[in-house]
């Protein structure tokens, strides 16, 4: 990318990069003459000069792609003065500054009807029109972002983000936290089918697609029906599309669970006695597990901080 510089200087400047060469003016009626000088390497050499007075300067030079990167962010802004860059990912879409990619999914804790990715980012479903309830389920291997808040106890949270989803299914996915580690979760799978069901997970709690918990597999409170279940108003994963990020949020205290849907949240459900009923510590490390079938097709984990309240 050229750099042009226009302006009068009567002090040393530069421009210098990791392998552009160094252009400066030295201009000052106090020395023996004003020189504008090149250093590329070893080599330098005076490209024009005046005696005694300020020269105004021309400059064009070449940065290389690092150089760049340590410019001030003006220099490389879009057309308008001082105008804001945007933040962009590598498909080109709009990413919240908070967004990281670090987190990772668990390949032990995975079931058979997923394929990962060399990164452990994308949990993809494979022949998914064949395999039953329990292959799509995967456990996150890095634990949920989390920080003590006043009021509040520790405060925990995770994201993915839909990657590929199918227009046939009626349903969407599910959603859940967990106590268990990658080893716990994958101790009781099946060692053959590498199945993973619900209900064999204890110390986790789960948002079915249309937001009702369930607890140990099951609703809740145990043997309730219908509109007696616990139910997180307005969580409805069926209606999540492509690039569309899901959040969930625990907070330790009073007991609850927020789900959000692109940094907007749109539902929360006060646990009560499910927490002691599922066994989870909420002060301690919680992961996300989730279930990714009917419409959700793949999903991205992402490393996110705990959102302001």
């Amino acid at each position: 990318m050229a750099i042009e510089c226009f302006g009068a200087i009567s002090v040393a400047s530069a421009f210098r990069g990791p392998t552009s060469p160094r252009i400066g003016l030295l201009s000052s009626p106090s020395q023996a003459g004003d020189a504008v000088w090149e250093q590329s390497g070893r080599h330098s050499r005076a490209l024009h000069g005046s005696e005694g007075n300020t020269v105004l300067f021309c400059l064009a030079a070449t940065m290389t792609a690092a150089t760049q990167r340590r410019r001030p962010s003006w220099l490389t802004a879009p057309i308008g003065f001082l105008g804001r860059r945007r933040s962009q990912n590598s498909r080109g879409t709009k990413r919240p500054a908070s967004v990281r990619q670090a987190a990772r999914w668990s390949e032990q804790a995975c079931g058979s009807g997923l394929g990962l990715n060399d990164e452990a980012t994308f949990a993809k479903r494979v022949n998914y029109s064949t395999r039953p309830e329990g292959f799509c389920v995967v456990l996150a291997e890095t634990v949920m972002a989390s920080e003590l808040q006043e009021g509040r106890g520790r405060v925990h949270y995770g994201e993915i983000r839909i990657e590929s989803d199918a227009c046939d299914f009626a349903g969407g996915l599910e959603i859940g936290v967990t106590a268990l580690s990658p080893e716990q979760v994958s101790g009781m799978s099946s060692q053959v089918t590498r199945s993973l069901n619900w209900a064999e997970l204890p110390q986790t709690l789960v948002l079915r697609d249309d937001g009702q918990l369930r607890v140990k597999g099951r609703s809740y409170p145990p043997g309730a029906f219908d509109e007696g279940c616990m139910t997180m108003k307005g969580f409805r994963t069926v209606q999540l599309e492509y690039k569309d990020r899901l959040g969930i949020l625990v907070l330790e205290k009073p007991g609850a669970l927020v789900a959000y849907v692109n940094d907007e949240p749109i539902g929360r459900l006060e646990l009560g006695d499910a927490i002691k009923d599922a066994g989870i510590p909420l002060d301690g490390e919680l992961r996300i597990i989730v279930d990714v079938v009917s419409k959700a097709c793949e999903v991205e984990i992402l490393e996110v901080q705990v959102p302001k309240l």
